[in-house]
């Protein structure tokens, strides 16, 4: 009995001694803008529109043909490029997908398993005013380490700023199109990225002030808010735990 008790008293003293951190990375670009809540490089012949908001940040992406003929877009030649390592779009390897597909018979549930292999398109023709969505890689492996992240407390949230030359981290999206599909006269676009500022806080402060409101006239019930402060096309997160327990 007494060991029991020591077990549980170890489980309480390690729970009440970690929390959860939210590590939030924002981003700025050079020739990306920020615009009504989007992220958006644009010249004459497409528009092209990200949204990093993932943990770890997905690269995830629209392009948008803004002209009156066909476009070609060839993922084999486009890359996401981080501290100068290439990283193609385009993958050979087939998805395997498993769905469970359910019936009734008689008050029994029953159900098959499905299972299809998925492969990946290459060569992407998006036609007039249209767009295709690209999100398959993300951006970092890991979060920012650095001692001046760890003073953090439920008053201090701790961050470091970074010019685009000081940046420990930068990222370029470079996509080759053409409007011919033999890419006789291809065109480049080479957005460029670097993460400006890091920040280390609790989830009061990454999730921000509560309210409640009705989504909905009709809804019978309020549904909790969150203003989410952080919650940028730009910006994206880590989530981990901050261990303070000493042995």
């Amino acid at each position: 009995m007494k060991n029991i008790i020591y077990m549980l008293l170890i489980v309480f003293l390690l729970s009440s001694c970690t929390k959860k951190v939210y590590q939030v990375i924002e981003t700025s670009s050079s020739d990306v803008a920020e615009s009504e809540n989007s992220y958006i490089f644009e010249n004459d012949n497409l528009k092209v529109s990200y949204n990093f908001w993932d943990e770890a940040g997905r690269m995830y992406f629209t392009i948008f043909n803004k002209t009156e003929k066909p476009m070609f877009v060839d993922l084999n030649r486009c890359h996401l490029i981080v501290n100068q390592k290439s990283f193609n779009y385009y993958s050979t390897d087939e998805k395997i997908e498993t769905r469970f597909v359910s019936r009734t018979e008689k008050k029994i549930k029953q159900g098959t398993e499905v299972s299809y292999k998925t492969k990946m398109l290459r060569m992407y023709e998006i036609p007039p005013q249209s767009y295709i969505e690209i999100n398959q890689l993300f951006i970092m492996d890991n979060r920012f380490e650095y001692c001046e992240l760890n003073k953090i407390s439920n008053k201090n949230t701790p961050f470091l700023i970074y010019t685009k030359k000081s940046s420990p981290f930068r990222f370029r999206n470079f996509i080759t199109y053409d409007f011919n599909p033999d890419f006789s006269s291809f065109q480049t676009v080479d957005n460029t990225f670097w993460v400006s500022k890091v920040t280390n806080m609790y989830k009061k402060e990454f999730r921000g002030e509560k309210s409640k409101e009705r989504i909905c006239p009709d809804d019978f019930k309020k549904k909790v808010i969150f203003q989410q402060p952080f919650y940028k096309p730009e910006n994206f997160y880590f989530i981990f735990v901050k261990d303070n327990t000493i042995f």
